[in-house]
Parts: C-alpha cells; sequence; structure tokens
C-alpha cells in the first residue's frame, strides 16, 4: 500500500544502479529509514525533510553536471578499446576478460548501460602491455561522476525512499490507532511528550533524586532526549556504559 505505484519506478531505478535482489533491497533500505525516524521521533513529515536533507547532502558530494556528451565520448572509447583488444589477440587470460565485457557493453546502447557499468569500465585491466590503450575508455568511464542523468537517478531514488517510507510510516500509526494498540517506540515518545509538560516535570522533580542510567551505548536518540529532561529535574545522575558493546 505506501509503494501507491512507485515500485515500477523504484525496480527500474534499481536496475540502473546495478540492484539484483531490488525487493531485498528495497525493504532493507525502507526498513532502515523507518527505524531510524522511529528512534529519532520524526513524524512522516520529519522524514520527507530528512530525506530532502540527505539528498543535498549526497549531491554536495558530486562534482558538477557535465554538459559535454558523455555517452558518446564513453561510446566511441568503448569501441576503439575494443578493436585494439581484438587486434591484439595476445592470449592473455586478462586480456580475454576484458575483452568479453567490452563485447558485451557494445551490444548495448551507451544509454543502457547501468552505472555498475560504468564502474566496471573505469577498473578495465587487460594485459600490461595493453593497459595504455584502454586508459582513454577508462577516464571516459570514470567521468559518470560527472554525468547529469546519473544525479537525476540518485535524487528521484532517494526522494522516492523516503517518500514510501514516510507512508509506510502514516499507514503504521493509523493502524496502530485503528487497534488501539502500542508499541515500545509509542511509549518512549509519549514519555518524552509528557516530559515536556510543566506539571509532569513540578511532580518529577518533588520525587526525583537520582538518575540511573546503565548500558548507555545502547541508547537511542529519543531515549537520550528523555534521559536529558530527567537530567534536568534529578539534582544526581550516573550514566554507565561501554562503547566498546555499543549498537548505534
Amino acid at each position: 500500500g505506501a509503494l501507491a505505484g512507485d515500485e515500477a519506478e523504484l525496480n527500474t531505478l534499481a536496475g540502473h544502479f546495478g540492484i539484483e535482489d531490488f525487493a531485498d533491497t528495497l525493504h532493507k533500505r525502507l526498513q532502515d529509514i523507518s527505524d531510524a525516524a522511529r528512534a529519532n521521533a520524526l513524524d512522516p513529515e520529519g522524514v520527507r525533510e530528512s530525506g530532502r536533507r540527505s539528498l543535498a547532502s549526497l549531491l554536495g558530494v558530486f562534482p558538477a553536471a557535465a554538459e559535454d556528451d558523455l555517452d558518446g565520448q564513453l561510446a566511441a572509447a568503448l569501441q576503439t578499446a575494443k578493436a585494439v583488444l581484438e587486434a591484439a589477440a595476445d592470449g592473455i587470460d586478462k586480456t580475454a576478460k576484458a575483452l568479453d565485457l567490452l563485447r558485451k557493453l557494445s551490444s548495448r546502447p551507451v544509454a543502457d548501460f547501468a552505472w555498475i557499468d560504468w564502474v566496471r569500465l573505469t577498473k578495465l585491466d587487460p594485459s600490461a602491455k595493453l593497459r595504455a590503450a584502454v586508459l582513454p575508455l577508462r577516464n571516459a568511464a570514470a567521468a559518470h561522476v560527472r554525468h547529469p542523468r546519473l544525479r537525476a537517478d540518485l535524487e528521484r531514488w532517494t526522494t522516492l525512499l523516503f517518500e514510501v517510507a514516510a507512508r509506510a510510516l502514516e499507514r503504521f500509526q493509523q493502524w496502530k490507532r485503528e487497534r488501539r494498540l502500542m508499541d515500545f517506540v509509542d511509549q518512549e515518545a509519549m514519555v518524552l511528550s509528557l516530559l515536556g509538560r510543566a506539571d509532569v516535570r513540578d511532580r518529577l522533580k518533588e520525587d526525583l533524586d537520582l538518575l540511573l542510567v546503565d548500558e548507555f551505548q545502547d541508547t537511542s536518540p529519543i531515549q537520550l532526549a528523555v534521559f536529558l529532561r530527567l537530567l534536568d529535574l534529578a539534582p544526581r545522575a550516573e550514566w554507565v556504559g561501554d562503547p566498546k558493546q555499543s549498537i548505534f
């Protein structure tokens, strides 16, 4: 239900990135986003905003998009390298493997290449005497980091993942409300909300003398927020943890 017609597009994008186990990968990515959102007390709109920030951070790693014809440059370099390796016929296994890859890729338009294909070409490694001959192809393939289509794919993939995760979170919360259910994270969120009320803080301040936190290395962000609010109310506190056992 949360996919709402986006599964086909996500599947296509997964193919662009060379992801073969699409269903498992999608489930894991959505689970990771949902778990992180709930641990940080994010509502669905907060998930969407987190997606926008994540995307901006991701795209900031890449250089500016190229304006020249990267597909055409790769196609020309691929044909040249393929011709050189075919003419060499040096009988060396590394050359044969490199040539096999070039023959497979040359049967398709560059626009249909997965990004993993571009990466494979950056690592093309025939025999030592032929490495210089394939260097222009490796360089052309390395330009994929400046490809506008890669940026578009990353933008759409990230946006859709966070949107689907937000919708899934909405559906999950609705499902629990309809059944009058809550889970442990819901309880943590309610405690955090209660600690924002002046009457609750005043009552706790009267009774709270010492705050003890054990296994602190396993504290989630929402739990930390609870502890910090309690810390404001307790005259004394002790925190115990072992970073070598941390799960967060």
